[in-house]
């Protein structure tokens, strides 16, 4: 439906949802009630109402009655069955997902003695270490801990970080990425995580701890992964089936 004055509810719907993405309108914050949007626009009540309906259906806001319109906090359901990136996983219209990485550096395996029966590494093996802090509409959201095999993975751009890994690996590398073995657990931050992730001291914070192995379609293994996300954003989904 279109307003007699050329506007369209998508035109309020994308103004909602541009202003949640630059940061303008916060989570839980008030948004423009529906007469002030109307007059914003220059269009009918009925066009603004149509508009805060839709974002609502999508559970982008939040319509109290009497009360006035709020902006959802963002919550992400992970397939835990799908072998994703973190921007695959997150690829939403209200959301942009940034990244920032932290201390790249390629040391030996020695460094790093966990990961030699994890990953089936020899004393000389390599590994790429990496931390990359994510980023929901400007919001540090998660944290990753990245080992990756450097004998796999022999030309890393560290530019392809800022994006999808993952991707970076099949299109530009031409690896075939299989399945990945996770582990889900409830943790608490030290110090260092909080600092990543903005969260203070007399926060009581915990966190989603996700650690995982990632294999190659021919089961060798190339990465092992230690990501903490906010567990007030998160909701892990997966499936079980009974062997008969």
């Amino acid at each position: 439906m279109i307003d007699i004055t050329g506007k369209s509810y998508k035109d309020i719907e994308k103004f909602v949802l541009d202003s949640i993405e630059n940061g303008n309108f916060r989570e839980k914050s008030k948004i423009p009630s529906e007469i002030e949007l109307a007059e914003k626009f220059n269009v009918s009540r009925m066009t603004a109402n149509k508009a805060l309906s839709r974002l609502a259906e999508k559970n982008i806001i939040s319509r109290k009655r009497g009360i006035g319109s709020f902006v959802n906090p963002i919550r992400i359901e992970r397939q835990i069955p799908l072998m994703q990136s973190f921007t695959e996983t997150h690829s939403q219209p209200n959301i942009k997902v940034t990244s920032s990485f932290f201390n790249y550096k390629v040391e030996n395996v020695s460094s790093f003695p966990f990961l030699k029966n994890t990953l089936f590494l020899d004393d000389e093996d390599l590994i790429h270490f990496f931390i990359r802090v994510r980023y929901l509409n400007k919001k540090a959201i998660a944290v990753s801990y990245n080992y990756v095999v450097a004998n796999i993975v022999r030309n890393l751009d560290i530019y392809c970080l800022n994006n999808s890994f993952y991707d970076y690996l099949e299109r530009t590398l031409g690896l075939e990425l299989g399945y990945n073995d996770t582990v889900i657990e409830v943790v608490y931050p030290n110090d260092e995580l909080r600092a990543y992730l903005n969260i203070q001291k007399d926060q009581n914070q915990s966190l989603v701890l996700s650690t995982h192995t990632s294999y190659l379609t021919n089961d060798k293994p190339f990465e092992y992964t230690k990501t903490y996300y906010l567990a007030e954003y998160y909701s892990f989904k997966y499936k079980c089936y009974r062997n008969i």
